[in-house]
């Protein structure tokens, strides 16, 4: 699609959405529609909340909308048969102005919700690069007042309280302080690494790579001036030459290394091979067995990352982390960071070059010990609650019962 032809596209999405806010107010909303929405499922916040509210009853007095739906590809029980999974956006779209309540976690309808609504965007990242309009490369005639158009926003801490409020537009008093759901499995009982067929008694140590995006799959956004940067979309970790020699290193070590992918990079899975002792993790795998991947995040023993936020949430599992920042100056003129120093935040050693890399891995005992201050101290800023109990908070606040 042409530069104009999106634009085009745009201002008629922008017409539609100011009817579409006009009308909100005059419609009425049912009291006992509860709808979960997001454009690219990532299957974290809402899905985690659902399957909480399933898990207590809440669907009995609740009819709950899931969108898009996930039913097709995920082994659901019986016990989600109340719920109705859709990818009807005509549906979405008509559920919105008809709904007391709406969980969003990617994306928004666009559309300024009525007073009479309790409009939540429970976001999927805690903000350390720069996030909506402080995005360089934003386009800054959009709309202000549809960026975010929700009547609240979840916050983990007051530490985060200003960034949102400068990145999405919003006021102080929008700010719903009460945790994350998704980070609710962090606490829950049980392994279920098998259930995605990762053995981690066959280990030593277990660790998961999970990095950010340089491209989209979308072609969206580009935060890499070499768009041939990786051939592997990863860094470090460039090309099977790589992977093939840290897969040496691993056997050798008895580690196991998981490569989860991120869901918005683009990505083409003939790039990497699974070897020995090197994991392959798209977002399908982990859904289409009836997690999500905080289930199985907890029990690794070691976070791999960049610049993406879950090693904030990784606090609150109190394990080692590495971080990978071989383009940090790159990344930081495209893309940016919140933060004035980010470098000095990341609670772990910072790697530039593989062999730097192979030498972090192999000190991760020393790692756990060395920056576990730093980790905690981190942990408390960045996390008011710490108890496992954020759905039932979210649930709480805005007066939803069974």
């Amino acid at each position: 699609m042409s530069i104009v032809e999106n634009n085009i596209a745009r201002k008629i999405m922008e017409v539609g959405c100011r009817i579409a806010t006009w009308l909100n107010p005059i419609i009425p909303k049912r009291e006992n529609i509860i709808v979960f929405y997001e454009s690219t499922p990532d299957y974290m916040n809402n899905y985690e909340l659902m399957r909480y509210m399933v898990r207590e009853g809440y669907d009995k007095k609740h009819r709950m909308y899931y969108f898009p739906n996930i039913k097709e590809e995920c082994h659901l029980g019986e016990e989600y048969k109340r719920v109705v999974f859709s990818n009807n956006l005509v549906l979405a779209f008509y559920l919105f102005l008809t709904s007391r309540v709406v969980f969003l976690d990617t994306g928004n309808m666009r559309m300024v919700p009525s007073k009479k609504q309790a409009v939540l965007y429970m976001d999927h990242g805690l903000p350390f690069k720069l996030a909506g309009r402080m995005v360089r490369t934003f386009d800054r005639t959009y709309p202000k007042d549809l960026i975010m158009p929700v009547n609240y926003f979840l916050s983990s801490s007051k530490a985060f309280d200003a960034m949102y409020c400068k990145a999405y537009c919003l006021d102080q008093k929008q700010l719903l302080r009460c945790g994350r759901p998704r980070t609710d499995a962090f606490y829950k009982k049980g392994i279920y690494l098998n259930t995605v067929g990762i053995e981690k008694e066959k280990y030593k140590k277990i660790i998961m790579w999970m990095t950010t995006y340089r491209i989209t799959n979308n072609g969206r956004a580009c935060d890499t001036t070499d768009r041939r940067w990786s051939v592997t979309n990863l860094p470090i970790l460039v090309d099977m030459k790589k992977i093939q020699a840290i897969n040496e290193y691993l056997r050798e070590k008895d580690y196991l290394l998981v490569i989860k992918i991120h869901a918005s990079s683009i990505f083409d899975e003939k790039s990497i091979q699974e070897l020995s002792n090197i994991r392959l993790l798209l977002d399908r795998d982990i859904v289409s067995k009836g997690v999500q991947v905080y289930d199985i995040l907890k029990d690794f023993d070691a976070l791999v990352t960049d610049y993406s936020s879950v090693f904030f949430d990784f606090l609150l599992v109190d394990k080692p982390m590495v971080f990978i920042t071989d383009d940090f100056k790159d990344f930081d003129r495209l893309h940016g960071f919140f933060f004035k120093n980010p470098l000095a935040i990341m609670p772990g050693p910072k790697v530039n070059t593989y062999q730097e890399l192979i030498e972090e891995l192999s000190m991760l005992d020393q790692n756990e010990r060395n920056y576990k201050s730093k980790r905690q101290k981190l942990r408390d800023i960045c996390h008011t609650y710490q108890d496992g109990e954020d759905s039932q908070r979210v649930l709480d606040l805005l007066g939803i019962e069974k």
